[in-house]
């Protein structure tokens, strides 16, 4: 397994997103958090229960609880086009209020996120754009489809 993973992870993701009113729907690219989260097991794939990562260090200090780890295949959409992507060793966290991408661990795979005004855009390893996330409130929104709507695939990548 990845080392980082198996550490205690300090400052998880940004403080923000620990007020507000986000969706457990909704996944976000954040460049403060050090590990792929999500709020929802449901989507998990290839779940295991047993991680070595039992918690992680939210931006304020407090400790949640990390109940597994899996896969998740993310349809996004980006130029038109629909994009199935593979999402490795992400946490599942129970406390979350959402979803997030980590910058750093999509990086680290290979692949290039690049910020501007309106929101950010993820190539692959080929310079292909697979993902888009739009500027919203001061966080980066992922443009997607929801896992009730997954027909219709283009083309494959990983973060």
């Amino acid at each position: 397994q990845n080392k980082k993973i198996k550490e205690d992870v300090s400052n998880a993701f940004n403080a923000v997103f620990l007020s507000g009113n986000f969706d457990k729907s909704d996944w976000y690219i954040d460049s403060g958090c050090s590990v792929h989260l999500t709020s929802r097991k449901v989507w998990l794939k290839d779940v295991n229960e047993e991680i070595e990562q039992k918690e992680i260090t939210i931006a304020n200090d407090d400790k949640w609880v990390v109940s597994c780890a899996g896969e998740i295949e993310i349809t996004t959409i980006a130029a038109n086009e629909e994009f199935s992507v593979k999402v490795s060793n992400v946490l599942y966290v129970p406390k979350l209020m959402t979803n997030l991408l980590s910058v750093s661990q999509i990086i680290k795979n290979n692949n290039k996120v690049i910020f501007h005004k309106e929101g950010c855009d993820i190539y692959n390893k080929n310079n292909q754009l697979i993902a888009t996330a739009s500027l919203v409130d001061n966080v980066y929104k992922l443009n997607w489809k929801t896992q009730l709507n997954l027909a219709g695939l283009a083309t494959s990548g990983e973060v």
